[in-house]
């Protein structure tokens, strides 16, 4: 890796991670605030938990069933955990009280992701479908990177898929006893994971009261109308879908 390719990259993509940012730019975090994971396998479970490494990346294949748990490193008052999944339909993660799976959605040849809300019965789409993709000889859909905005002191989460938040201000499904870890299980098929990156402060953006906003935006005063808009605009999907299909999905999950 040439010494700018080195400056320019970053664990996950993360853009505070980067060991230098332009001028104007949202200033690096200092390496006392994040933890990169190793991705080793657990001691139980480790005949179902393999490490490969692909193009230069470091993989951990999980099998079927088996899940992968990491201790959740800071969980008050706020943290950011990011991670990368390569999911196969079926496969499960859990941020301490929250969960998601990567399951069946109106996408042919795909899945979607749906979390838990514990207003809601049953599991609510994200709006977000992905379409799968031959790798290794099995079929895995490649999720966006995850950064999830976890608050037990608020009792809410948020999630940016990328650098877009797509869920906002959901309350965490449990209670603040639950356990401090993070969960990731293998679908019907295994799931791969190549990254998983916790912070005590955003690694996506400047953000100071850890509101999941970006600082210079509550400073601009169009934000309130850029957000009135952003309301009314449909979630972006990974591929365009009938409303009517989608709607016949959500109420079959919701039984």
């Amino acid at each position: 890796m040439s010494d700018s390719a080195r400056e320019n990259w970053a664990p996950l993509g993360l853009p505070r991670l980067r060991h230098s940012v332009p001028l104007g730019q949202a200033v690096p975090l200092g390496s006392n605030s994040y933890f990169i994971d190793p991705l080793e396998r657990n001691e139980a479970g480790h005949e179902r938990q393999n490490l490969v490494e692909r193009d230069g990346i470091r993989i951990l294949e999980i099998g079927e069933g088996y899940q992968w748990v990491r201790p959740l490193l800071w969980s008050n008052p706020t943290s950011f955990i990011s991670v990368q999944i390569y999911a196969t339909l079926g496969t499960r993660f859990r941020i301490g009280g929250q969960s998601f799976k990567f399951d069946t959605g109106p996408l042919e040849n795909g899945g979607t992701l749906y979390f838990k809300n514990p207003e809601v019965e049953g599991w609510m789409s994200s709006g977000v479908h992905i379409r799968m993709e031959e790798f290794e000889g099995r079929r895995y859909a490649a999720l966006p990177i995850i950064t999830v905005r976890y608050s037990p002191i608020e009792s809410k989460w948020d999630a940016f898929f990328g650098a877009t938040r797509k869920v906002s201000s959901m309350p965490i499904h449990g209670e603040l006893g639950m356990p401090n870890t993070i969960e990731i299980e293998g679908g019907r098929g295994g799931a791969w994971v190549s990254g998983l990156v916790q912070s005590i402060e955003n690694p996506l953006f400047e953000d100071a009261d850890k509101n999941g906003v970006a600082d210079e935006m509550l400073s601009d005063k169009s934000y309130l109308s850029k957000t009135a808009r952003l309301k009314a605009t449909p979630v972006l999907l990974y591929e365009r879908l009938k409303p009517d299909r989608i709607k016949e999905y959500e109420k079959a999950l919701s039984h």
